[in-house]
């Protein structure tokens, strides 16, 4: 059971899938939180510009 279960992981990544959840913030996105805090506005008014909790906002910008 192991060798098929990473047989199949190896043939979807061959197939440029990946399992997880999806990101709720792509890499622009985050790069456009960055802006926002050296301006000095909070994490939880960035959270709610870009639709993701304060906590998410943090996470991408440490």
């Amino acid at each position: 059971m192991i060798e098929r279960t990473r047989a199949g992981l190896a043939a979807a990544a061959a197939n440029n899938r990946h399992g997880g959840r999806p990101r709720k913030v792509d890499d622009a996105a985050a790069a456009r939180a960055k802006e926002p805090k050296d301006k000095g506005i909070s994490a939880s008014d960035i959270g709610k510009i870009l639709g993701v909790s304060r906590a998410t906002v943090y996470r991408y910008l440490t």
